[in-house]
């Protein structure tokens, strides 16, 4: 009956927040250095409301409780289900799931419907319940939280509808505290709800309870002290119904205790007895935001984790240092906003993975190590995002604005500081608005005058603070796409030019343009193609300019003073010549001069002028087929430069030009706006900020605070079967150390993970059979294997498995399989 009452008032605050559409009013917090551009991974839907408990055992594995769907073990691929019924688990709704210190194969479970052990190793649960004619039994079967003693491991603490219980495990017997109201120093209220241990005295257990304010229990004596709330004391709690939704001890001051509750949050000093509050106030936005708070989860790095599941209050950092608070929250724009907005729980795990149960059942995490890359992408219902998806050419201005052309948004002016994007665009009302909203090229010459090319239009000067045309220049081009000044004449702009006319020289004083086009009959006096797209001035030399066109032609050299190109192109009988004559991109060392061409589908070359021959690096070095832009991290202490960075036509890929070797390699799945990018699309700001853009946004990146993942996942054995049936060993395949098959069944097949969380899908895997194999078998992300024909004999299955990045664990697991041999 009791636990009825508690979910009809859950029921009846979430009805009121529908009715109240101001409680829904989004409101992104100013970032915090730990969470700048806080983005949070959806992960999965567990189909049922709560998500009270979350707990990684020690094999790494994730068990999350739900209200009414019972328990969810996951593995990053696939879950696991423990539900109600016989031979499970005594009640659907789960409150608090720990592991005991003595025996980790064990699991002690508070539910709804008393308290559960569960041998994991075994799948079979044993229940306590409450007796009415047993005083020695569970006191009430609604169980809400579980503390295993930190002196004697025997005991379990309970805290349960009707008071505080004591289970001794040995004797399986319960001691109950419930109030006396003719002794004061009785539990104070029936309903404890939560419970922590004190750190500098495990003799002391702080109890929050459903309306009795904060009690002190001291097990020696056996004696509660209440801290409830005295309207006239402002230093006493500040719950005004003494009801305590949620209470942790602080990592970094043991002395003091967080307490959640619905009047916000309150901070405990245990040495002077003294509480301060932190409440909503409406006219400072780094306050805590106003209602419930039922949820207070302290990572021990200086930052409490706040949220409430009976309001819409999202999810709030704390910042201990500086007392802000910083709230998130579902913004149904953006899917990398929280995917709801009442918070049930907080979960870090051992790899530094932060999840996020919502009672909608969605989970979701925030994980530093795959947020390595922000986006920015077309948001139709946000003016100061990005203007189109699809970007085609980027600048950065004297002043810093980052200049993005788009293929049908027109130009973004990027301001770095405030996150907006200022869209330049046609208007067919506005005469000296830009003429096309495609843009192929952009570009600030030293006088900081701004030059755009649009696709088939005019080459026109752009006023850079209103975005209006200044002036023209209408020529026999379709249009033009990359520009620079001459280095030696700044008079002089070169461009590419589209429409077969090749290659342009344009004289700012005269306004006069200059064309080189194709000439087969004096290939000396033109370029090689019609269409050039990347254009390149030499650093070492300033009479030379190198283009090319991912419509062919291959690599052009143009000398200014002779006004004389060479040519070099694929020779099939050459492989010192170029991998392909389709150029996207072309990179020049600023150190050593080297040329890198990124080519479609011929990977990457190196160019050498001395030799003029190419070297090329291919799929055999773990080059993609297709380069779209090449940059270049900052110079080595060597003076030889830094690895390029290359996006592809599979993600985007670091490479160590003196290893010759891929370091690192970034997908769609790491937080790029797809596998595939825009042909030249590339930057680099002053800052060493890299930008890469695509048909799905733009990403940008900092090379140097790129967050690796170190950590090396435990490894699994998640099933073994015969023909696809499970082998019944009477333990779950995680437990396995040896099996043994008949002579007339050899042979068997095997799941397994690796339990890192961070990119699953990225997680690699090997295994062998010693005495059978004779080298690891890489399966790539593959999580299973067979093997038939076992011959006879004591054999040994092993397997490893490594992170997203990489990190192997190379002792991973090991399974003795013995074959009898035939009865002759």
């Amino acid at each position: 009956m009791k636990s009825a009452i508690v979910l009809s008032r859950i029921t009846v605050l979430i009805i009121f927040m529908l009715l109240c559409p101001e409680w829904y009013v989004y409101a992104q917090g100013p970032d915090t250095p730990d969470t700048v551009d806080m983005q949070f991974d959806r992960v999965f839907d567990l189909g049922s409301p709560g998500g009270q408990t979350m707990l990684q055992d020690n094999d790494g594995f994730l068990w999350i409780g739900t209200e009414g769907g019972g328990i969810f073990r996951y593995d990053g691929y696939e879950f696991k289900n423990y539900g109600a019924g016989s031979g499970s688990l005594s009640n659907g709704t789960i409150w608090r799931i720990i592991q005991d210190v003595e025996n980790p194969d064990i699991f002690w479970i508070g539910t709804s419907g008393g308290l559960n052990r569960f041998d994991r190793a075994t799948e079979v649960f044993t229940y306590y319940k409450h007796d009415p004619n047993d005083p020695n039994s569970l006191g009430d079967n609604g169980v809400f939280d579980v503390v295993q003693d930190g002196n004697d491991p025997d005991i379990l603490w309970l805290g349960t509808f009707a008071g505080l219980n004591k289970f001794e495990k040995n004797t399986e017997q319960f001691t109950r505290y419930e109030p006396d109201p003719n002794n004061s120093n009785s539990l104070s209220f029936g309903e404890v709800w939560r419970m922590a241990e004190d750190e500098y005295d495990p003799n002391i257990l702080w109890l929050g309870t459903y309306g009795g304010g904060l009690d002190k229990f001291e097990k020696k004596t056996e004696t509660f002290t209440h801290f409830v709330h005295d309207p006239d004391n402002p230093k006493s709690l500040g719950a005004e119904n003494n009801i305590i939704n949620s209470t942790v001890q602080d990592r970094d001051e043991p002395h003091i205790l967080w307490i959640a509750t619905d009047y916000g949050l309150d901070k405990f000093d245990k040495n002077s007895e003294t509480f301060t509050h932190f409440t909503h106030n409406p006219h400072d936005a780094g306050s805590i935001t106003k209602g419930i708070i039922a949820l207070v989860y302290d990572d021990g790095d200086g930052t409490l984790w706040l949220g409430g599941f009976v309001e819409n209050n999202g999810l709030t950092l704390f910042d201990k240092n500086t007392g802000t608070f910083t709230n998130y929250k579902n913004d149904p724009n953006n899917p990398n906003s929280l995917s709801n907005d009442l918070v049930v729980n907080v979960h870090e795990d051992r790899s530094g993975i932060f999840w996020i149960t919502t009672y909608s059942g969605n989970v979701d995490k925030y994980d530093a190590k795959s947020q390595n890359f922000t986006l920015s992408q077309h948001n139709s219902n946000n003016p100061n995002s990005l203007s189109d998806s699809v970007v085609t050419v980027m600048l950065e201005g004297g002043d810093g604005t980052i200049w993005i052309g788009t293929q049908g948004g027109g130009l973004n002016a990027f301001d770095r500081t405030t996150g907006v994007f200022t869209r330049y665009q046609h208007n067919p009302d506005v005469p000296d608005s830009l003429d096309k909203d495609y843009v192929l090229g952009v570009y600030e010459d030293s006088s900081g005058s701004l030059w755009v090319s649009l696709f088939s239009g005019p080459l026109i000067i752009l006023n850079k603070e209103s975005g209006r045309v200044i002036k023209r220049y209408e020529t026999k081009a379709e249009s033009f796409t990359k520009m620079l000044e001459d280095p030696n004449d700044p008079d002089i702009l070169w461009l590419g030019v589209r429409g077969g006319l090749g290659f342009a020289k344009f004289n700012k004083k005269t306004e006069t343009f200059t064309f080189y086009e194709p000439d087969p009959e004096n290939p000396q006096k033109g370029p090689n193609q019609g269409y050039t797209l990347e254009v390149v001035q030499d650093n070492h030399n300033s009479d030379i300019i190198w283009f090319g066109s991912w419509e062919g032609g291959g690599l052009n050299k143009f000398d200014k003073k002779t006004e004389l190109f060479v040519h070099y192109t694929h020779d099939p009988n050459d492989l010192n010549s170029l991998s392909t004559d389709a150029i996207a991109a072309i990179y020049q060392n600023r150190r050593s001069g080297a040329l890198w061409i990124g080519a479609l589908g011929g990977g990457l070359n190196k160019f050498h002028p001395q030799t003029e021959t190419f070297t090329r690096y291919s799929t055999e070095h773990g080059i993609p087929t297709d380069i779209y832009g090449i940059l270049e991290a900052e110079a080595s202490p060597d003076g030889e430069g830094g690895n390029l960075w290359l996006s592809t036509g599979q993600g985007v890929v670091e490479f160590n030009p003196t290893t010759e070797t891929v370091e690192r390699r970034y997908t769609r799945s790491d937080g790029l706006q797809g596998d595939t990018f825009y042909y030249g699309s590339a930057l680099q700001t002053k800052d060493g900020q890299l930008w890469f853009g695509g048909t799905n946004g733009v990403n940008s990146f900092y090379p140097d605070k790129l967050i690796t993942n170190p950590y090396v996942p435990p490894v699994v054995l998640s099933a073994l079967t015969q023909g696809g049936q499970p082998i019944d060993l009477g333990i779950v395949p995680e437990r396995l150390e040896e099996v043994s098959l008949d002579w007339r069944q050899n042979f068997f097949e095997f799941e397994f993970s690796a339990l890192s969380y961070t990119l699953p899908k990225k997680n690699q895997y090997a295994y062998m059979l010693e005495g059978v194999d004779t080298n690891w078998y890489y399966a790539g992300g593959r999580r299973f294997g067979r093997y038939t024909n076992i011959p006879d004999g004591s054999h040994t299955l092993r397997i490893k498995g490594s992170n997203n990045d990489g990190f192997w664990n190379e002792e991973g697991l090991a399974l003795t399989v013995r074959v009898a041999p035939p009865i002759w």
